[in-house]
């Protein structure tokens, strides 16, 4: 967190990273970088000696990967304009929900997130990358039928809020980046103390 507030330093993991990731952890999701889904019904499962069923399930999901789909993401909590309450000029607290944040001790409150994007943005592209980024599209997994991106995540994850950036790198390797101090941009805070944050229409 120091290094990100002083130096600037967007550390950005490949997919690989989040599929292998311990099950437990809520960084884990196999499906991370699917690139399609496609819902299927009445499976039967065949012995592969006598190839008589041997079990029966009423629907199930196929997931496509494609090789080609390989990049760094770096994964941000965002608080969407939309949510807040702006009718009038009373603090109000945020009430977020932390059990998607489950990630370390302390947090760094970007209050300027269009300038962060900016100068990720500007280092990304200066060093040869593509960059995106987007809120994340949480989709029901049971439903949801045809094409997936980096931008999608199953429904299960939806508390991360996340805001995502996106880098293509066929290498298939971690990606540093840095855009020197943010601390006119940001804060350091306590992962608790973020409970104590309040907003106000100015």
């Amino acid at each position: 967190m120091e290094k990100l507030l002083h130096e600037g330093e967007v550390f950005c993991k490949p997919f690989k990273y989040f599929t292998e990731a311990e099950q437990e952890s809520l960084r884990h999701d196999k499906y991370e970088g699917a690139a399609f889904i496609t819902q299927i019904r009445n499976i039967e499962l065949l012995d592969p000696v006598t190839e008589k069923p041997f079990a029966k399930a009423t629907s199930g999901q196929l997931y496509y990967h494609h090789p080609e789909d390989k990049g760094n993401i770096y994964c941000l909590y965002g608080i969407e304009t939309g949510s807040l309450d702006l009718s009038d000029d009373i603090t109000k607290a945020f009430n977020l929900d932390m059990n998607g944040l489950n990630f370390g001790d302390t947090a760094i409150i970007i209050f300027d997130p269009g300038e962060f994007i900016e100068r990720v943005k500007n280092e990304v592209e200066r060093n040869g990358y593509v960059f995106q980024y987007s809120p994340v599209i949480y989709y029901d997994e049971k439903k949801h039928q045809g094409e997936l991106s980096p931008f999608y995540k199953s429904k299960r994850f939806n508390l991360q809020n996340e805001i995502r950036f996106w880098i293509p790198n066929k290498l298939d390797t971690d990606l540093t980046f840095r855009i020197g101090d943010i601390s006119g941009i940001a804060k350091l805070l306590p992962k608790n103390d973020i409970q104590k944050l309040g907003y106000s229409r100015i």
